[in-house]
């Protein structure tokens, strides 16, 4: 069973790609956005955190549809989504289709780690949905992606990621 928890989630300064997506197109959009961002950023360290923001999300579209259609209809679903890496000091000359921005301290968040490959983590969103429900927690309409360890390094069934659902 995951462990779910209610947890501040500190706020942050950060740079980001942003735009509207389908589904099938994130892992190419998030490769290209990584790369960008990690070379704006000279001294990538620890402190700097890599993550996605998912926002304007309407909970009750979003849901694990079963076969083939339900599948079809979730690839071609859009997301407005910030591809990110927070930062200490607003780096120098950002290129145009980079954004420079900063989100507060959210006081209450569910909180859960997702361990494995990422096209797996709707798994750890409907536990956490069924968690939010049975406590009657009200979820806002955005999601945070903490991504905790890298996957050119790490297997993918081993990939670490801190996913966030700020509460109202």
């Amino acid at each position: 069973m995951k462990k779910i928890e209610i947890k501040e989630l500190t706020g942050m300064k950060y740079i980001a790609i942003k735009k509207y997506i389908p589904v099938y197109k994130m892992p190419f959009f998030f490769k290209k956005s990584f790369k960008i961002l990690q070379n704006t950023i000279k001294d990538i360290s620890a402190d700097n955190k890599f993550f996605a923001r998912y926002s304007n999300i309407d909970w009750d579209t979003v849901e694990c549809q079963k076969g083939f259609l339900g599948a079809l209809k979730g690839i071609f679903k859009k997301f407005d989504i910030e591809v990110a890496i927070s930062f200490a000091e607003k780096p120098d000359n950002l290129e145009s289709s980079i954004i420079c921005s900063e989100f507060e301290t959210v006081p209450k968040s569910l909180q859960c780690v997702h361990v494995g490959p990422y096209h797996k983590i709707a798994d750890t969103y409907k536990i956490m949905m069924e968690f939010a429900q049975q406590n009657n927690l009200i979820i806002e309409n955005e999601t945070f992606e903490i991504y905790l360890n890298d996957p050119k390094i790490v297997k993918a069934e081993n990939l670490e990621t801190l996913v966030i659902l700020p509460l109202k």
